[in-house]
């Protein structure tokens, strides 16, 4: 079960917040995921709970009430000088011929960023962790980069091939081993 923690203040005032900006999880944006969750754990019971170290998804994770394990390959990619900035001015400074593509995007250089490979290796070792027992129903709380990795590893696909999996902010993702 893949997790994506809610939704943070700073990304709805229109700021990039990624790896580098440790953004808390919004408290109505967690009071509307809880039920959901809650649901969602009675027919998918969590035998281990895996969540990023970062607060927004460590909070997201508290919804559950079950032991938390942090696992930093699930962290947030960091964005580097676009961290806490307006993303309208981040995208300014870009060239338009990085967004005609997914795979252009994820390979364009941001200025001080994690690298995109850094995030797929990373994920792609927890993937790996993760199969090694398939018995147990196992929970990530992650990041929309950090999830989408895991997918790409399950899947053997490239991250580009899975970007477009919806997970939107507080949804999650059922993947089977």
């Amino acid at each position: 079960m893949l997790v994506r923690h809610v939704t943070v203040a700073a990304e709805a005032a229109g700021l990039w917040v990624g790896g580098g900006t440790n953004a808390p999880a919004d408290p109505a944006a967690l009071s509307a995921a809880r039920a959901g969750l809650e649901e969602l754990a009675l027919t998918h019971p969590p035998d281990h709970l895996f969540c990023s170290p970062m607060d927004r998804a460590r909070s997201t994770a508290r919804l559950l009430d079950v032991p938390i394990e942090i696992d930093d390959r699930l962290r947030e990619r960091d964005f580097g000088a676009w961290e806490g900035r307006p993303t309208d001015a981040c995208l300014a400074e870009i060239d338009p011929g990085w967004m005609i593509s997914t795979a252009r995007w994820l390979e364009m250089p941001i200025p001080g960023a994690e690298p995109v490979a850094a995030v797929i290796e990373r994920t792609a070792d927890l993937w790996r962790d993760l199969v090694a027992d398939p018995a147990r129903c196992v929970w990530c709380v992650g990041h929309a980069g950090s999830l989408l990795g895991l997918v790409s590893a399950a899947r053997g696909l490239p991250l580009a091939d899975v970007w477009e999996t919806p997970l939107p902010r507080g949804g999650w993702v059922i993947l089977s081993r």
